[in-house]
């Protein structure tokens, strides 16, 4: 009899122990699962944060370049307003060498240039005393040697 109560006892706290234990490693595996979804989730948000840095770093970048077009854009807007003689200087170190101006004295200059150019050359016509037939340039007036004969492609006859 005793054996078989101790039988019993026994197997009742082995039931339990088998409860017990399915309970601990339910209870284990969800945990785990919560784990391993926290862990995702922060693996996610860490990603997230290392792509706002970046996407940060690269919108100050360009804020820094705008922030040095706008002053260059001030320096020579400020270079305009103030004295011409002032403003030469300041804007040829932003651009070339020689500023583009609007010369209206260079295009006379230049008709000037032309009118006497071709007075010169009428001079220099009536000081040879040619009329305007024999003026005419063409080849027929040139003493030219004959052609020399047709070269055919390729060193063949067609």
């Amino acid at each position: 009899k005793d054996k078989e109560v101790c039988i019993k006892n026994l197997e009742t706290k082995l039931n339990l122990t088998k409860v017990n234990s399915e309970k601990h490693n339910e209870n284990y595996i969800q945990e785990v699962a919560l784990n391993k979804a926290k862990a995702n989730e922060v693996y996610e948000l860490k990603s997230l944060m290392k792509q706002i840095k970046i996407d940060l770093k690269h919108l100050e970048e360009q804020l820094e370049e705008e922030k040095n077009k706008n002053k260059s854009l001030e320096l020579r807007l400020k270079a305009k307003d103030a004295d011409p003689k002032k403003s030469q200087t300041q804007v040829a170190k932003t651009e070339p060498s020689q500023p583009r101006t609007k010369d209206k004295n260079k295009f006379s200059s230049n008709e000037e240039t032309i009118s006497q150019l071709s007075k010169s050359v009428k001079s220099k016509k009536e000081k040879r005393n040619l009329s305007p037939e024999e003026d005419d340039f063409s080849f027929e007036n040139l003493d030219l040697p004959p052609k020399p004969a047709k070269k055919f492609k390729y060193g063949r006859r067609k």
